[in-house]
């Protein structure tokens, strides 16, 4: 988790790979948590699937 960057945003906790600028590969491609208390939820990049 130290080697990610969080960040909060719209209710949820997101992580990067790298920090801006990117170098074209897509920073967002890490699971996240949607809060909303526990148990919580996290969830693959693009909602992809429950995990």
């Amino acid at each position: 988790m130290r080697g990610l960057y969080p960040f909060p945003t719209h209710g949820t906790r997101h992580f990067l790979r790298s920090v801006p600028p990117w170098s074209g590969s897509d920073p967002d491609d890490v699971p996240f948590i949607v809060y909303g208390g526990p148990p919580y939820q996290v969830y693959t990049a693009g909602y992809a699937a429950l995990l």
